[in-house]
C-alpha cells in the first residue's frame, strides 16, 4: 500500500496557537490551565524564551546601532528565512484562501509542482528546521546581550535566569503509558487459534480506527502487538499515517460492506478477519459481518475470527485503487 496521498489527506499542520503554547504534558497546561485530558491539543513551541532573548538583542543592538560584518549578516539572515520557511512550509493547506468551499494556497501549488511533496504526511514536522534556526540565533544573541552586560554578577544572574525559564518551558511531566498487556490476555483465545491455523494469511482486525486520536488508535497499535504472537500478517497498522488506500478501505466498509468492501479485502489478500465485537454495535456489526460472509472459525464472548474465499486471482491493487490526484482521491 503505496503512502502517497492527496492534498486533502494531509494530517498535521501547524495552528496560530502551537507556535507559542508549551507541549503536551507540560506542568503549566497539565496542573494549572488543565488542558491535560484534551486529545486535540499537542503544540510545537518555538521557544518563547529564546524568542525573548532574540528580540532583546535586537533592540538592544537597535538602541546601540550595532553594525554587523557582511559575513555576519549573511548568517543571520540565512537562518531568519530558514525559520520563515519552515514556518510557512509548517502551516500547510491551512495558509491560504478557501473559495467556494475550495482552499487556494502557496502550498498546494508547492505540492503540485515539487517531487516528494505528496509523500509528506505531517507538514508541521517542517517546525523542526525553524526551532533549530531559532535556537543557532538565540545561542548568538544571548551571547550579544551577555557582551552588553559590563558587571560579572548581573551576567551570571542573566545566565541563571535564562537557564531556568529553558528548564521551566520545557519540563513536562511523565505522559501515561498503555500498559500492553492486556492487548495480549484480552485476546488469548483469538491468538492461540491463529497460531494454530493462521499459516501466515493476512490478517485484517475489525473496526478500523477513525481518527487519530489515542484512543482510536488502540485497535491499531494492539494488532501490530498480537501480530507478533500469533505470526500471521496484519493489514492493520496505518490508522494513524491514513494513505489514501487505508481511507477508501474504511469507508468501502462503511457504505458498500457487501460490495465493494469484498473487493478491497480481495486485493489486500485479507484471509481471516478479527472482529471485536466488545467495541462494535450490533447494527456495526451486521454491516461488517456483511463483508466477510458466513463462515466464522472462531468465536468467544468479545471476538470472532471470519475465514474469508480464497480468490484464485486477485483483483490488481493498482487497478482497484483509483489514481490519486493533487485535490482529491475519487473512490473506486
Amino acid at each position: 500500500m503505496s503512502f502517497e496521498r492527496t492534498l486533502s489527506g494531509i494530517k498535521g499542520v501547524f495552528m496560530p496557537s502551537d507556535l507559542i503554547l508549551p507541549a503536551k504534558g507540560h506542568w503549566l497546561v497539565t496542573h494549572i490551565l488543565g488542558w491535560g485530558e484534551n486529545p486535540h491539543y499537542y503544540s510545537w513551541s518555538l521557544g518563547l524564551s529564546v524568542l525573548a532573548v532574540i528580540a532583546a538583542a535586537f533592540i538592544l543592538g537597535i538602541l546601540k546601532s550595532l553594525r554587523l560584518a557582511l559575513f555576519q549578516k549573511k548568517v543571520i539572515l540565512s537562518f531568519v528565512f530558514m525559520i520563515l520557511l519552515a514556518l510557512f512550509l509548517g502551516f500547510g493547506p491551512k495558509l491560504g484562501v478557501t473559495i467556494e468551499d475550495k482552499n487556494f494556497s502557496p502550498y498546494g501549488f508547492i505540492f503540485s509542482v515539487v517531487p516528494g511533496m505528496n509523500f509528506i504526511r505531517a507538514p508541521a514536522r517542517f517546525g523542526m528546521f525553524a526551532i533549530f534556526g531559532i535556537a543557532v540565533l538565540g545561542a548568538l544573541a544571548f551571547t550579544y546581550v551577555k557582551s552588553r552586560i559590563k558587571n560579572d554578577f548581573a551576567r551570571a544572574g542573566v545566565t541563571v535566569s535564562l537557564f531556568f525559564l529553558l528548564f521551566a518551558e520545557s519540563w513536562t511531566m511523565p505522559i501515561s503509558l498503555v500498559f500492553p498487556e492486556r492487548q495480549i490476555t484480552e485476546h488469548s483465545g483469538a491468538i492461540e487459534w491463529l497460531s494454530k491455523n493462521g499459516k501466515n494469511e493476512p490478517v485484517l482486525e475489525l473496526p478500523l480506527p477513525k481518527r487519530m486520536w489515542p484512543q482510536d488508535m488502540e485497535i491499531d497499535a494492539g494488532a501490530l502487538l498480537r501480530m507478533l504472537k500469533h505470526g500471521s500478517p496484519v493489514v492493520n497498522g496505518d490508522g494513524s499515517f491514513a494513505p489514501t488506500a487505508f481511507k477508501q478501505l474504511r469507508s468501502a466498509l462503511t457504505t458498500d460492506p457487501a460490495g465493494l468492501a469484498g473487493r478491497y479485502l480481495g486485493a489486500f489478500g485479507v484471509r481471516y478477519c478479527l472482529l471485536h465485537k466488545h467495541k462494535l454495535s450490533l447494527q456495526q456489526e451486521k454491516e461488517l459481518r456483511a463483508a466477510m460472509g458466513s463462515e466464522i472459525t472462531y468465536e468467544d464472548s468479545g471476538h470472532a475470527i471470519y475465514s474469508l474465499p480464497q480468490k484464485e486471482i486477485k483483483e490488481n491493487l493498482s487497478g482497484l485503487f483509483s489514481t490519486m490526484t493533487t485535490f482529491g482521491s475519487q473512490a473506486p
